[in-house]
């Protein structure tokens, strides 16, 4: 299962996402593409803090979500990768593309 929220946070659009980003989940965040289209704020963080488990169709939702806001001049972040995620993103080396910090601060 997976949750998010969402929040402006100085000039930013925070996603914060818990629990699971595979295939069943990713349709949840397909909304938010819609969105984030229409958005002028120019940073879009990911907070994966409390994100437990990514698997290829997540991975490729948070690729198009970059890809998305790159293309409108933004700056992507991720936050808060770890465990299993963060793994998985340096097994693809998305880790040297993709922006990620420790935390939201």
């Amino acid at each position: 299962m997976l949750t998010y929220q969402r929040k402006e946070m100085n000039q930013a659009i925070v996603l914060t996402l818990e629990g699971l980003l595979n295939l069943q989940t990713t349709r949840i965040l397909q909304k938010e593409v819609s969105f984030l289209e229409k958005q002028p704020l120019p940073i879009v963080i990911i907070d994966a803090t409390a994100l437990n488990q990514i698997d290829s169709a997540g991975v490729g939702t948070l690729v198009s979500l970059f890809k998305l806001v790159k293309g409108q001049d933004k700056n992507f972040k991720i936050v808060g990768l770890h465990r299993q995620p963060l793994e998985i993103f340096k097994l693809l080396n998305l880790h040297k593309v993709i922006v990620l910090h420790e935390t939201l601060e």
